[in-house]
């Protein structure tokens, strides 16, 4: 899911000069992280720092799955350690570099709602809410092929940051019934993670999730 493209690039980060390795963790303000089936997709703005989107795909098992009944507690903690397939920081423009997303994801529980809600949620979506905290490293290097040669990180950005978490859910017709099914975690970063967020969101959200796979048929990694 490329979500970058939907959010105003106006943003503080480094462009054109050697970029320093963050001493202290960085902080994310705002912005989503989606970890599912084939990858996780990214696009957050930090405290006093860049903005940063990004991609994978191809992760194998899911970081988040579970299959369920209607009134089940499920758990929306997740993490991913992959190189992206797609990487960028935002100074007012785009620049593209290559990185190792290493992120860690420690959400509380939920319970599934019933599976006429499931089917009237825009993508499943804004059915669950679970606050979480989040702590991350990205490993940044100048270009693909130097990552792939497996040197040291030229810059190095440690995250932390905290909202709620949802998950998107779809049901499963099997011998035992219709269970409720999520291959999907969200994470949607705040300052204060009680409120859920807006419907709006996650409708914007949704929407870029349905355009995911076609637009990574037409693009070609790096």
């Amino acid at each position: 899911m490329d979500i970058r493209r939907f959010i105003p690039i106006a943003f503080v980060a480094l462009l054109g000069f050697s970029i320093p390795a963050t001493a202290d963790p960085l902080t994310i303000g705002s912005g989503m992280i989606q970890t599912y089936g084939q990858g996780t997709t990214f696009h957050f703005q930090t405290k006093d720092g860049p903005a940063m989107a990004g991609d994978t795909e191809g992760l194998g098992i899911p970081p988040l799955f579970f299959s369920g009944q209607t009134g089940d507690v499920v758990h929306l903690s997740s993490a991913v350690d992959a190189v992206l397939s797609d990487f960028s920081l935002f100074d007012p423009a785009r620049r593209d570099l290559a990185a190792r997303a290493i992120f860690d994801f420690h959400a509380g529980d939920a319970v599934l709602p019933t599976a006429a809600a499931v089917a009237a949620a825009p993508f499943g979506l804004g059915l669950l809410a679970a606050p979480f905290t989040f702590s991350g490293t990205l490993l940044v290097y100048p270009t693909y092929a130097a990552l792939r040669a497996g040197g040291p990180a030229s810059w190095t950005y440690d995250l932390r940051g905290s909202g709620i978490a949802d998950a998107m859910l779809v049901t499963s017709q099997t011998s035992d019934g219709q269970p409720i099914v999520s291959y999907s975690a969200v994470y949607t970063f705040t300052d204060d993670p009680a409120p859920t967020p807006e419907p709006g969101t996650l409708m914007l959200f949704g929407t870029a999730a349905a355009a995911l796979v076609a637009r990574r048929r037409r693009t070609p990694r790096r």
